[in-house]
């Protein structure tokens, strides 16, 4: 299903973009 991969791709990325800001002096890896 290609709809639920970009679905799925875009909430990563929004996840992380909104994780960055949040965590700036954390370092943390993501998975």
């Amino acid at each position: 299903f290609y709809l639920l991969t970009a679905l799925f791709a875009t909430l990563a990325i929004f996840t992380m973009v909104i994780r960055k800001p949040a965590e700036p002096a954390g370092g943390g890896g993501g998975h």
